[in-house]
C-alpha cells in the first residue's frame, strides 16, 4: 500500500492494481463525488483518518526496524566472546532485545490499522454498491 501522499495518483486512475483497499478507494471517490450529505463526509473523513493511521504505523515499523538492525549490529560488533560472561555483549544484546520488542509492537499496531482500513474499505464498497452511504 502506498502513502497518503500517493492518493491523488491512485484516485486519478493511474494505478492498475486491484487490491481490496484500492478498490475501496476507487469506490469511495466514484460513490461520493457530487454528494454533500453528512454521512458521506463522515465516511470520507473516517476512511482518510484510517489511511493516515496506517501510513503512520508503517513509518513507525520502519523506524523500529532500523533501530533493531542498528542495535543488532552493535551487539555483533561487541568484543568477543559473545556469551553471558561478557558484560558488554550482554548489555548490547539486551538493548537489541528491547528494540525487537518495540518493532514487534509496531508491527502489531500496523496489522490492526490495516485490518481497520480493510473494514472501512469494505463498508465504503458495500455502501456505494447499494447506493446507501450511511456508515
Amino acid at each position: 500500500m502506498k502513502s497518503v501522499s500517493d492518493l491523488n495518483s491512485r484516485f486519478s486512475g493511474q494505478s492498475g492494481s486491484k487490491d481490496p483497499v484500492e478498490q475501496g478507494q476507487q469506490a469511495l471517490l466514484s460513490g461520493l463525488v457530487g454528494r454533500s450529505s453528512k454521512s458521506a463526509k463522515r465516511t470520507m473523513s473516517q476512511y482518510f483518518k484510517t489511511l493516515s493511521d496506517v501510513d503512520t504505523a508503517r513509518n513507525q515499523v520502519e523506524k523500529a526496524r532500523r533501530a533493531a538492525d542498528e542495535s543488532l549490529n552493535r551487539a555483533k560488533a561487541a568484543p568477543r566472546p559473545h556469551e553471558v560472561t561478557n558484560p558488554a555483549f550482554v548489555a548490547l544484546f539486551e538493548a537489541h532485545q528491547h528494540d525487537r520488542e518495540v518493532l514487534f509492537a509496531a508491527m502489531r499496531t500496523l496489522d490492526r490499522a490495516q485490518e481497520v482500513l480493510q473494514v472501512e474499505s469494505e463498508k465504503i464498497d458495500n455502501s456505494t454498491r447499494d447506493g446507501n452511504l450511511s456508515p
